[in-house]
């Protein structure tokens, strides 16, 4: 499977700003200005050339160049639409919370018995009513990482999110799911 990243925003804003300005350099070409314009320039570069020819040539430029643009512009806006990731747009707008530790698991191996202290202290935090983060990264079974973050709000509620964008087998996307009353044994979910 060939896993294609998404283009970035500063590389979809510019093509976009190429596609507007085709679209309005088109646009010129159509007002009866710009299309005159345009015919001097042609008349000059080629004298014998007539004047419906020149119209032609100015015209079918005209919307060459908004069809370029308009379609340009259309591409960068499905990219944005497409590339948008709301679940983890919410996770990078999260309010901070106290580390309880950055955990990376071998293949197979389960939370509960590798992470007790980091565990722990997500279960104090809860306790306490105080806000605390802990970062798991798990390999699949293709050796592909998937991190996941497990947040305890200062209200008691457990937030978990998932980062699959890593793993070429997965959707690619971000994933969330949260509770108020979590579960502790042996690792913290929402499975009540």
């Amino acid at each position: 499977m060939i896993s294609v990243s998404a283009p970035s925003v500063t590389v979809v804003l510019c093509v976009l700003a190429a596609g507007l300005a085709a679209t309005v350099l088109g646009v010129r070409l159509f007002t009866r200005r710009g299309s005159a314009r345009a015919r001097a320039r042609l008349r000059r570069r080629h004298p014998l050339g007539d004047t419906p020819t020149a119209a032609r040539r100015v015209r079918r430029a005209a919307i060459g160049w908004t069809t370029v643009g308009t379609l340009l512009c259309l591409v960068c806006a499905a990219l944005l639409v497409v590339t948008h990731d709301p679940q983890k747009a919410r996770f990078e707008a999260r309010d901070p919370y106290r580390s309880c530790g950055d955990v990376t698991l071998a293949q197979g191996q389960e939370l509960g018995s590798r992470a007790k202290r980091e565990i722990g202290c997500l279960r104090r935090a809860h306790d306490r009513d105080e806000g605390a983060e802990l970062k798991v990264t798990a390999l699949t079974v293709e050796g592909d990482p998937v991190r996941e973050y497990y947040r305890v709000t200062p209200h008691g509620a457990l937030e978990i999110y998932t980062d699959s964008t890593d793993d070429p087998w997965s959707d690619g996307r971000w994933s969330s799911s949260g509770c108020d009353d979590p579960d502790w044994n042996p690792e913290p979910s929402c499975s009540r």
